[in-house]
């Protein structure tokens, strides 16, 4: 048993890091808590009907694996011990911050080899309403390229080790006979910026945050096929509702998108992505252009998303642009108020 040296979940250790005077964190020892949570390995029911340790708490074991075991340990019980249907959902919690991986992962990306993002930058270039929030202390307040190359490594160290129990997962369907009978679908949180435009966290706008994956396989779908239209991600539950022969809810807003995986029809997609965080970032995104105001803070962004797909060039402060930017901002406006959205969108 390892013991526990922050039981608040690595609040001091693995923050404002790395720095020259605090340096002490790990991602790879696991009395650092986090994704090495200590956990208990067999809870039984007592006499009173309710559940009693039986044995202490066992050495820290990587959440990705504890959450491994137990979708393999469903699958080896329920996949293959009758016909019935099933359906499992598991939602891993990598790699969600701390960025804690075992050392073998962390090894095979050296921060010195690590390349910096795309959209470097050593800082936000205004305060988006959210630069001191829990994500954006993990690493110090200027961005310097030694700090990011040591969050990627340990970010893509993470994601490499939730990858490999994934793995598993699938290879426990595989071993239980019903692979080419079952629909597989995987999809994410927002994603991290870690060191693009200045930010660490998700609570923004850019692409590199909002774009999540949304990958199904199974059959009737197509093998290796992409789709580029837009979608918001409440897709997924008609869809998964459809597939399993269920009724879809007259409350659900969002279209399924069966009859296109499975049939190949026609599917326009959303003409506009509409979204925002909490009272500070609205912003709208159609194929080609993203406008983002910011309305605690006056401040407007404009991107051309087709020729600047990392959205480095803010166009709005260019004249040539002000109709787009109107135009736009009404679409913005629109939603706001289909939504109900009360937050105001003026001008900087």
């Amino acid at each position: 048993m390892y013991e526990t040296i922050d039981p608040h979940g690595s609040k001091a250790p693995g923050y404002a890091r790395p720095a020259p005077d605090h340096d002490l964190w790990s991602p790879s020892d696991p009395r650092y808590t986090g994704h090495w949570a200590p956990y208990v390995r067999d809870l039984r029911p007592g006499p009173d009907g309710k559940p009693h340790m039986t044995e202490p708490y066992t050495v820290n074991q990587h959440t990705s694996e504890l959450f491994a075991d137990h979708a393999v340990k469903f699958l080896r019980s329920h996949a293959t011990s009758n016909d019935d249907p099933f359906f499992m959902f598991v939602s891993f919690n990598a790699p969600h911050d701390p960025r804690q991986a075992p050392q073998s992962f962390i090894d095979l990306y050296p921060p010195a080899a690590m390349p910096l993002p795309p959209a470097y930058a050593a800082q936000h270039p205004f305060d988006n309403g959210d630069l001191t929030i829990r994500d954006e202390k993990l690493a110090p307040a200027i961005r310097t390229p030694e700090a990011i190359r040591v969050h990627r490594s340990e970010y893509y160290a993470i994601i490499t080790h939730l990858d490999q129990q994934i793995g598993r997962v699938l290879n426990a369907l595989e071993e239980s006979g019903q692979a080419d009978n079952t629909y597989i679908v995987f999809t994410s949180d927002h994603g991290l910026a870690v060191g693009n435009h200045g930010l660490l966290g998700k609570q923004n706008p850019y692409d590199h945050s909002i774009r999540m994956p949304f990958t199904i396989v199974g059959p009737g779908i197509a093998a290796d096929h992409r789709r580029a239209e837009k979608i918001y991600m409440q897709s997924a539950f008609p869809t998964t509702l459809e597939i399993a022969g269920l009724p879809v809810p007259d409350s659900v807003e969002f279209p399924s998108l069966k009859q296109t995986l499975l049939h190949d029809q026609p599917f326009a997609g959303e003409a506009v992505i509409f979204g925002g965080y909490m009272e500070n970032q609205r912003y709208v995104r159609t194929d080609e252009f993203k406008l983002i105001r910011y309305p605690n803070h006056h401040r407007i962004q404009l991107f051309n998303i087709r020729t600047d797909p990392h959205e480095l060039d803010d166009l709005s402060s260019r004249p040539d642009h002000a109709d787009i930017i109107t135009s736009l901002t009404q679409t913005l406006r629109r939603l706001q108020k289909e939504k109900g959205d009360g937050i105001l969108t003026s001008s900087r």
